[in-house]
């Protein structure tokens, strides 16, 4: 291990050695190099630019600002943590695992206590540092984030990431920065309680890309996916089989986390590398109390029973003989979708509508996705396109459907309509969430159903 020491980067000659370090980290492109001005104002206005020192050598460097995150009741500062480079010659000498400490003790200090980054999920070293020793969470998949990447590292593949949560207050977190043995798992105890193997190895011991016969999966179950133990020489190998790992396993942790698991930790051996996901309804069992609301599924609640309901329907935004109503019709799959406050128009041509929280069944977001799969990579966006719609349109059939769209580029909307009225007994509940081409947008427009646009 080590004996580096971390300290914070703000002379511009520590800069150029940051500047300098990314070339050799991330060869082969300086379009891909943070300049060292980029560097100085981010950590000048709350942001954080550290290095690790062996002697007078930079032996690493971790670069963050200040971001957003959406906490149940508003937007939060974040720390997002945009870069960690460690010079090959300490590489495995925990110099990365230092400048997270560190950077966590600096992000502490602001009174923060999210820090979120991005790796690819196939690099088993990465996934070891943050899920295994950190204590990351991850419920976030961002395929082809970045695009097509030329440095020598990312070239090759399409730039899929993870994006996680670290909840560097978390008990969870103070355990494993602590070395507690905790809840850290081993496969073979795994598969012993019933852990399913999304993709077990072949014959011959290897691992395979998971495939669409994969095993559909309880919500009480464990689930096991295994990635390759060194990506980028399977890369260089055998760039085909590479590629078919990328898509592959994409789907399936896709899936899994529209079901509502999560990664919860990664388990790392000499020859293999495991992904262990947990789902939600299970998060308290990992040490994750804290962060069950915010880490997995953040918009989506499921009401388990009346307690549970009245808890989280505020107070008022029922009548006590319609709340009473709605709580008998409530079941396991119906959810809440949290927004704090409709936007004014539907209150203004609505009157009726509840004004804190929008109710989404598990047969509707069933139906969104299935006949609308287009639409799963924004699903996340379902709760802002309702909160801060550019267009509100009346439906033509319904004058009680409101429906309202959110501009995604030039060509697409973003398209979710609210019963408003009590049909069905579901009032202020999604009908349905997809994408929308300009000239249906363009369509309504001309028609008359235009209420308000922003």
């Amino acid at each position: 291990m080590t004996s580096c020491v971390c300290r914070t980067i703000g002379t511009p000659e520590e800069l150029a050695e940051v500047e300098a370090l990314q070339r050799i980290v991330w060869p082969g492109d300086d379009l891909e190099i943070v300049p060292a001005h980029v560097l100085l104002t981010a950590a000048h206005n709350g942001g954080l630019v550290a290095g690790a020192w062996e002697g007078a050598r930079l032996a690493g460097f971790v670069f963050g600002f200040l971001g957003f995150h959406e906490s149940e009741t508003a937007r939060r500062l974040k720390h997002c943590s945009h870069m960690l480079g460690v010079h090959p010659d300490f590489r495995s000498a925990g110099v990365g695992y230092a400048l997270k400490t560190y950077q966590r003790e600096h992000v502490l200090r602001q009174g923060l206590e999210l820090i979120t980054w991005t790796y690819d999920p196939l690099l088993a070293r990465n996934a070891q540092l943050n899920i295994a020793k950190l204590g990351a969470v991850c419920n976030t998949y961002l395929a082809n984030l970045y695009g097509e990447m030329r440095d020598d590292l990312n070239a090759g593949l399409p730039s899929d990431r993870f994006q996680v949560d670290w909840w560097i207050a978390s008990q969870r977190v103070a355990d494993r920065l602590g070395g507690a043995p905790g809840d850290r798992p081993r496969l073979a105890d795994l598969s012993a309680t019933g852990a399913v193997w999304l993709n077990p190895p072949g014959p011959d011991g290897t691992p395979q890309p998971p495939d669409s016969s994969s095993p559909v999966v309880e919500a009480s179950t464990t689930v096991l996916i295994e990635i390759p133990k060194d990506c980028l020489a399977l890369k260089a190998a055998d760039p085909v089989l590479a590629l078919r790992w990328r898509l592959s396993t994409r789907a399936a942790f896709q899936r899994l986390f529209r079901q509502g698991y999560g990664v919860t930790d990664f388990v790392h051996a000499p020859d293999r590398g495991t992904y262990v996901l947990s789902h939600e309804s299970q998060a308290r069992a990992f040490g994750l109390e804290a962060m069950v609301r915010r880490t997995f599924s953040p918009d989506w609640r499921p009401l388990m029973g009346a307690t549970d309901a009245k808890r989280r329907i505020q107070a008022g935004s029922l009548s006590e003989t319609r709340f009473d109503e709605k709580l008998k019709t409530l079941v396991s799959d119906q959810q809440v979708l949290a927004v704090n406050q409709l936007p004014q128009p539907v209150r203004q041509y609505w009157p009726d509508a509840v004004t804190a929280k929008v109710i989404l069944t598990g047969e509707r977001r069933a139906h969104y996705l299935t006949d609308h799969a287009d639409i799963a990579p924004y699903e996340d966006r379902l709760r802002d396109v309702i909160a801060n719609p550019d267009e509100i349109h009346r439906n033509k059939r319904d004058a009680q459907i409101a429906i309202l769209y959110q501009r995604l580029d030039e060509d697409h909307w973003l398209r979710a309509t609210l019963w408003i009225s009590d049909k069905h007994g579901l009032q202020n509940s999604i009908h349905s969430y997809r994408l929308a081409g300009v000239e249906e947008v363009r369509k309504g427009r001309r028609s008359g159903r235009l209420l308000w646009q922003k």
